[in-house]
């Protein structure tokens, strides 16, 4: 009887909460991933790196609160790698940072489970930077010191304030809001002085972080003044000072905006990352997928007979991508378009052109059906054949254009498809005003929407709505909204440059 082999179990710090601080081989270890076991501090923009069919499981510790209880976590990573699954334990920052992470990584060598160590960065570090603090300075801090501030079941406080105190580097207490007065009276009933700078900074490095200075004597009155969340670190020290000159992450240009992205979860992370790195808080909400059809047959039928069409025209990035792929699946390459005008609706689709060697002959500056048609009509004769690639459920305007002036042949290799919307959740967030903007990138992104979601309640939210383009512009327009900007082009970074400039213009909601 032949024995199943065994997984692998890997713990990967995910960094302190920005995305972008995973490490490159946390992020390989993520794409190969069976299964995802993960803490309540992780960024979600993490699993879209993820295979298809990866199970995540959300284990939700915290200090006070527990999902599952850590030996049931242990069960639950043993139990999979034991039949055979690549596990990632994804962990806040570092593993071994005061995350338990050698505790799991000791149950599992234990039982014969290969464990492999993936370090992230910690928030000791990584919190201070994005509040503009240097965690050691030349002139200042030598050193740096990391301290748990957390304490089990309201055990009592055993730190040694007494040694703390006499040093002169920077001091760090991670989980430390909570016993941030028993921090101050042990740090000043052993000599500490009352004016040193102190900085709690919450939810480091996300679009929420929030940081207040003070010194180590009105520190815990000045919390009582401006409360902020956990989880939080407290730094003492001299180094808070620099902050007034260093602070960048919280000067970002949509700093703490929180903005719904309803593009395709294909497509949506070129606009995340649009906003994120403007220090927006995305919130990432498809209202659509694409599907590739049944349509091989159809495709089949047109390449055989490819050398009739004059033109061949592309409406979307996705219909080039799948119209290739079943091309090479068909053994056809390239060469077939040879002699072919060959169209793209806009910047994207012909980018997307050139990656499979092709230059569109024709992308009109104005990138929609409209601006494609007023390029082409000119052209064309009743003699033409031309072949149009599109969304088998998309916009039927160049079609019937096309139709009444040439000889048109279409071929639909996807179409898009309504995705479930966590509509409960949105509309929470609307009316508790916790979302500042919507984008919306194609027509059936509004209208899917506005199937969960009602003009009404929009109209009452009083949310920005931005739109990529003009026929997605009339979708919202004709559900009776305001659209507040429309990007210069279909360009998913002109859209998000439309949102940053809207803050300027000084009528965005507080």
């Amino acid at each position: 009887m032949t024995r199943m082999k065994k997984g692998r179990v890997s713990l990967v710090g995910a960094g302190p909460g920005d995305p972008g601080l995973i490490t490159v081989k946390g992020l390989e270890r993520l794409k190969e991933a069976d299964v995802v076991v993960f803490d309540r501090l992780i960024g979600t923009k993490q699993f879209f790196e993820t295979k298809e069919g990866c199970e995540v499981i959300y284990v939700g510790k915290s200090a006070s609160h527990h999902i599952l209880e850590q030996d049931k976590i242990n069960e639950l990573l043993y139990n999979y790698a034991v039949n055979g699954n690549n596990v990632v334990r994804l962990k806040g920052g570092d593993p071994y940072v005061f995350g338990r992470g050698g505790e799991e990584a000791e149950y599992l060598v234990k039982r014969d489970i290969e464990v492999e160590i993936v370090p992230g960065i910690t928030s000791a570090t990584a919190g201070l930077a994005y509040a503009g603090v240097p965690v050691t300075h030349r002139e200042i801090a030598s050193s740096f010191h990391v301290i748990t501030g957390h304490r089990k079941n309201n055990e009592p406080d055993t730190t040694d304030y007494s040694t703390l105190a006499r040093l002169s580097g920077t001091l760090i207490f991670l989980m430390g809001l909570s016993n941030l007065k028993n921090i101050q009276a042990g740090l000043l009933s052993n000599g500490m002085k009352e004016e040193t700078p102190v900085a709690v900074i919450s939810q480091a490095t996300t679009p929420k972080q929030k940081t207040v200075v003070s010194t180590l004597k009105e520190i815990a009155q000045t919390m009582k003044i401006q409360p902020v969340p956990s989880p939080a670190l407290v730094v003492v020290g001299e180094v808070v000072n620099l902050r007034k000159n260093l602070s960048f992450f919280e000067k970002k240009p949509l700093f703490s905006k929180s903005i719904v992205v309803t593009r395709p979860k294909e497509d949506n992370c070129e606009l995340s990352k649009e906003f994120y790195e403007m220090g927006a808080n995305v919130i990432a909400l498809p209202m659509i997928k694409i599907e590739k059809t049944a349509d091989d047959n159809r495709i089949k039928e047109v390449l055989s007979s490819f050398s009739q069409f004059k033109y061949v025209i592309f409406m979307s990035k996705n219909g080039v991508r799948l119209f290739f792929e079943t091309m090479f699946a068909l053994s056809y390459d390239a060469r077939i378009f040879s002699g072919k005008i060959i169209c793209a609706i806009g910047k994207k689709t012909a980018e997307v052109l050139l990656n499979y060697g092709l230059c569109a002959d024709i992308a009109p500056l104005r990138e929609s059906s409209e601006g494609l048609w007023d390029i082409l009509s000119p052209l064309l004769n009743k003699e033409d054949n031309a072949l149009l690639v599109r969304a088998k459920n998309g916009r039927k305007y160049l079609s019937d254009e096309l139709s009444k002036k040439c000889s048109l042949t279409e071929i639909f290799p996807y179409e898009t498809k309504k995705v479930k919307a966590e509509a409960e959740i949105l509309s929470g967030l609307l009316k508790n005003k916790q979302v500042d903007a919507i984008t919306f990138t194609s027509p059936s992104t509004v209208t899917n929407f506005l199937s969960y979601i009602s003009a009404e309640e929009l109209k009452e939210s009083d949310v920005y709505l931005f739109s990529i383009g003009e026929s997605t512009t009339k979708a919202i327009v004709d559900a009776g909204l305001r659209v507040y900007a429309e990007s210069e082009k279909a360009d998913v970074r002109l859209l998000a440059r439309a949102v940053k400039n809207a803050i300027y213009e000084g009528e965005w909601r507080e």
